[in-house]
Order: C-alpha cells, then structure tokens, then sequence
C-alpha cells in the first residue's frame, strides 16, 4: 500500500467519524431549536435540519468509501458540501437575506471544505 493510499484511507474514516459527530450533534433537539428552527417556520427548519442530517450521512459515506472506492468518496464529500450550501441558495431564491454564521456552522462548514479539498487533492498526487 502506497503512502497516498493510506493518507487517504486516513482522511476518509477521520471524516467519517466527524460525519458521525455531526449527525449526533444534528439530531439534538436543543440543538435543533437553536440552529434549525429560531426564527423560521417549520417547513424551513424542516428543510435545514434534513439537508443537515442528509450532509452528515454524506460524510460517514465518505469514510465507509475512503476504503473501497476512492472516487465515491471524494464524490461523496464535495456533494456533501454542496448539501450543506443548498439552504442558502433556498433563501436567496426567495429574496431573503443569508442565515446567520454561527460557530457551529463555521465548523461543519471547515469540515466539509477540508474533507474534499483533501480527498480530491490526495486522490490526484496518488
């Protein structure tokens, strides 16, 4: 097995695992009344906490695919970032303003760029 190999295969599981954390943490229900649900109704917070819980299946994915198929898991990070974006994108289609960044989401959202920005970029030197 080559360095890059297990560097990636590395990678994936610490994701993976961070994938796990974050789903544990999304399935909170103070945490779901704090981050989700302030101030929204609740077919939005509906919709942030699916994509939330959606972008964390992403990455345990990542991590189960770290090991068998290395182009699922690079896949499976970078379309969890873009999971994690959509309720953005939702909220400047219907002309309101961009949710709050808090440090929460500033973490998941470092975790997310790191995770496929490291993949893809050990995927390619290997």
């Amino acid at each position: 097995m080559h360095t890059s190999q297990l560097i990636f295969k590395l990678l994936g599981a610490i994701h993976g695992l961070v994938g796990v954390v974050l789903l544990v943490v999304a399935l909170d229900k103070d945490f779901q009344k704090f981050c989700f649900y302030k101030g929204e109704d609740a077919f939005v917070g509906d919709l942030h906490k699916n994509l939330a819980l959606f972008g964390s299946s992403l990455l345990i994915a990542c991590g189960a695919f770290g090991f068998f198929k290395p182009t699922f898991a690079v896949g499976a990070a970078w379309l969890s970032f873009l999971v994690y974006l959509l309720p953005s994108l939702a909220d400047l289609m219907a002309g309101r303003r961009f949710g709050k960044f808090c440090k929460e989401c500033a973490a998941t959202f470092s975790v997310r760029v790191v995770a496929a920005a490291a993949l893809t970029a050990v995927l390619q030197h290997g």
